[in-house]
């Protein structure tokens, strides 16, 4: 008999993870068990950040040892804001979780292949109707005044790609357009997916 099961635990109370992952249905592994205590400070200045639309918010630590609570800080505003329905006007809660990779160019591909699969794509081209250069430069030319050609044409030819082959376009973009980073064309689809969840209707 395991050793819990003598306080009258129908299960282990706590699993030992490597990560967490809101999409489970166990509580104990998804992060829905949060103690609010000592973490209410950080718990609003980064939904603070984040609702200021900031481009990129992050989550450190001083402490180098693992098990500070990140993830954990991390997963409850995610969850707070897939489960408010006020959020979710503004938002579009994604969670990524990444692991083993050996470049950054891996890691956003990763990203961005839970983008496509999460449909996040298909709201980008379902924006633009039709996916060419013109609708594009247009599209992404309401919020961004400077665009170089040679970024257009990237952001066309990963566009006009079916959604299986997307994120690998995305990845292996600089063998085409050498001068255009990765970084730089996920800000364009943040910014485009931005545009088109608030326009007015």
């Amino acid at each position: 008999m395991e050793e819990w099961s003598k306080y009258y635990f129908k299960d282990i109370p706590f699993k030992e993870a490597p990560f967490l992952q809101p999409e489970l249905n166990d509580d104990r592994l998804n992060g829905k068990v949060f103690s609010m205590f000592g973490m209410e400070e950080a718990y609003k200045d980064l939904l603070d950040l984040i609702l200021l639309h900031r481009s990129i918010c992050y989550v450190r630590s001083d402490d180098l040892s693992r098990g500070t609570g990140k993830s954990a800080l991390m997963a409850k505003v995610y969850l707070d804001i897939k489960e408010s329905e006020d959020k979710r006007k503004s938002f579009f809660p994604i969670w990524v979780s990444v692991h083993d990779f050996r470049t950054i160019n891996q890691l956003m591909g990763r990203v961005v292949d839970t983008l496509v699969f999460a449909g996040l794509t298909d709201i980008i081209k379902g924006a633009l109707e039709v996916v060419n250069y013109d609708s594009i430069n247009e599209f992404l030319g309401r919020k961004k005044s400077q665009r170089i050609p040679s970024e257009i044409a990237a952001l066309t030819a990963i566009l006009s790609l079916p959604n299986e082959m997307l994120a690998w376009k995305y990845v292996n973009i600089r063998r085409t357009y050498p001068t255009i980073g990765n970084t730089e064309l996920f800000s364009d689809l943040m910014i485009m997916f931005s545009l088109d969840i608030h326009r007015p209707v």
